[in-house]
């Protein structure tokens, strides 16, 4: 699978929580985004700033999806969500 391949934390079918199941969707994306930013580095110091742009939309991207995520354990919370 592809756990035996990178450094992701693996999902596990035990959770059983929505917070859970965002914790570590959370966790995932933000071991991934720490991975591309090292990826980044590594090619911009081995001068390919092609491939280091690339990496560098793709951390954007990745950061994007974690801050939404990171809303979702807001109002998970309760902590975005409007008063009546």
């Amino acid at each position: 699978m592809y756990q035996t391949k990178n450094d992701l934390p693996a999902h596990t079918r035990a959770l059983v929580g929505e917070r859970d199941h965002v914790e570590a969707l959370s966790s995932a994306l933000a071991t991934y985004g720490t991975s591309v930013r090292r990826a980044i580095e590594q090619t911009d110091t081995l001068g390919d700033k092609d491939t280091a742009d690339i990496c560098t939309e793709i951390s954007r991207g990745v950061d994007e999806y974690l801050w939404f995520v990171a809303a979702h354990l807001g109002s998970l919370a309760g902590g975005t969500r409007k008063q009546p």
